[in-house]
C-alpha cells in the first residue's frame, strides 16, 4: 500500500516530534542531576550518605574546630561537628565527629591532631595499629589514652627558652669561630659539595635503616627502663669509680715506677726462665711416673692426708717443755682371729663359695685397726 506525499509528510512530523520531546526529557534529567550533584558538592556531599558519629575525648581542643577534616591514614572520611568543653578529670574537650558510613575504624586506633600548615589548619587524623576488628560502631567513645595533640606554640617557646638557658655564650662562641676558621678563604677550604653528597649518602643509609633502627628502640625500651630504675645505684657507682680513679691518678708516680721496674725486671726472668727451663722440663718429665702413681693410689693418699695430721697432732702433744710423754695402756690385745668354724684346711683345694660375712672384730676402735672392716672408703 502506498503513502500519500501529505501521509508521508505527517510521518516524518510526528518521528521529529517524538525526537524533539525524548530530548527535551534527556536535558531535562541531566539539569535535575547536574543540580543535585552541584548542591550535593556544595554542602560537602551529605544529600544522599548515612554517616555514624563518634566522639573522641582530647586532652585539649588544640585548635580543632566544627568543619575541621577528620583524614583515615591521609585519605579524608568525614569531619568534626562539634568540638566542646569537657568537665570529666584528664579530658579537656570532647570533639564529634561525622564519618562516611562505608568507612570502617578498628577500635585499637589513635586518634591524633594535626597541623596542616605552620599557620594551624588543624584536622584529626585517625591512625589505626590493625587491619582487624573489632570497629568502632555508631555513638562509640574514643578515650583521651589514645588521644594525641600537637605541642602548642607555648610550649614550643617555653621549651626553646629552657634550652637556651642551658648554653653556654663561650662555648657557642668557639664553635662560631672555628666554624669560620674552617669556611675561611684558604687554600684547604672545604669541599661544600662533596660535603654535601657524603651528608646525602649518610641519610640516604639511615633511611635504609629506620626499620632496624626502630626494631632496635623498641627491644631497647625495657632495657633503658631498667637502667632508668637502677640510677641511684647507678650513680653511686659512679661516685664510686670517681674516687677510685681519684686513687689512681694520686697513685700514678707509684705505679709508674712500677711499671718501670717491672720492664727492667722482664728481662731477667726471661734470662732465669732459659736458664732453668731444662731442669723444669726435666723435674716434670721425672714427676710425670709420680703423678700416675698418685693417680692411681689416690683413695689410699687421700686417707693418709686424713690420717696424718691427726698422728701428727698426737705427736705433737706427746712432748710438752722439752720432755716426751708415753701413756702406757696395761691392756693385752688379743690378735685378730677369725672363728675356727668357718676357718678352712689349708689342704682342702675343693671349690666352695667365699664367706663375705667374716671379718675381724679386734682391735677396738681408736687403735691401730686391721682387717677388711678398716679398709680406706672412699
Amino acid at each position: 500500500m502506498t503513502r500519500t506525499p501529505h501521509e508521508q509528510l505527517e510521518s516524518t512530523a510526528r518521528m521529529w516530534q517524538r525526537r524533539i520531546h525524548t530530548a527535551q526529557v534527556l536535558i531535562l534529567v541531566i539539569l535535575v542531576g547536574g543540580v543535585l550533584y552541584v548542591a550535593d558538592t556544595v554542602v560537602g556531599g551529605s544529600l544522599f550518605r548515612n554517616p555514624y558519629h563518634l566522639t573522641v575525648e582530647l586532652p585539649q581542643a588544640a585548635g580543632l574546630h566544627e568543619g575541621s577534616v577528620v583524614t583515615y591514614r591521609g585519605q579524608r572520611i568525614g569531619e568534626v561537628t562539634e568540638v566542646r568543653l569537657s568537665d570529666d578529670e584528664g579530658v579537656g574537650a570532647v570533639a564529634v565527629l561525622e564519618i562516611d558510613s562505608d568507612i570502617d575504624i578498628p577500635t585499637d586506633s589513635a586518634m591524633e591532631v594535626r597541623n596542616l600548615s605552620a599557620v594551624g589548619e588543624q584536622y584529626l587524623d585517625v591512625r589505626p595499629r590493625t587491619a582487624d576488628g573489632p570497629f568502632l560502631a555508631d555513638g562509640a567513645t574514643v578515650p583521651v589514652s589514645e588521644a594525641t595533640v600537637p605541642v602548642s606554640v607555648p610550649d614550643v617557646l617555653a621549651h626553646a627558652q629552657g634550652l637556651m638557658s642551658h648554653l653556654d655564650v663561650t662555648d657557642i662562641r668557639t664553635i662560631s669561630d672555628e666554624t669560620a676558621a674552617i669556611f675561611d678563604g684558604g687554600e684547604d677550604d672545604v669541599d661544600l659539595r662533596a660535603l654535601a653528597i657524603e651528608m646525602e649518602t649518610a641519610f640516604a643509609m639511615l633511611r635504609r635503616l629506620e626499620p632496624d633502627l626502630t626494631t632496635l628502640a623498641r627491644r631497647a625500651e625495657k632495657p633503658l627502663a631498667s637502667v632508668d630504675d637502677l640510677s641511684p645505684e647507678i650513680r653511686r657507682m659512679a661516685a664510686d669509680l670517681e674516687e677510685i680513679a681519684q686513687s689512681l691518678a694520686a697513685a700514678a708516680p707509684d705505679i709508674r715506677r712500677t711499671v718501670v721496674t717491672s720492664l727492667d725486671l722482664l728481662p731477667r726472668l726471661e734470662r732465669w726462665w732459659q736458664q732453668a727451663s731444662p731442669e723444669l722440663r726435666r723435674m716434670l718429665r721425672s714427676g710425670v711416673p709420680l703423678t700416675e702413681m698418685a693417680a692411681r693410689h689416690l683413695r689410699g693418699l687421700q686417707h693418709w692426708l686424713d690420717w696424718a695430721p691427726a698422728q701428727a697432732d698426737v705427736m705433737a702433744g706427746s712432748t710438752r717443755g722439752g720432755s716426751g710423754r708415753v701413756v702406757l695402756v696395761p691392756r693385752i690385745l688379743k690378735n685378730c682371729v677369725y672363728d675356727r668354724s668357718i676357718q678352712r684346711d689349708a689342704q682342702d683345694i675343693s671349690r666352695r663359695e667365699p664367706r663375705t660375712d667374716a671379718r675381724c672384730t679386734d682391735p677396738p676402735d681408736g687403735t691401730q685397726g686391721r682387717g677388711s672392716a678398716n679398709v680406706p672408703q672412699q
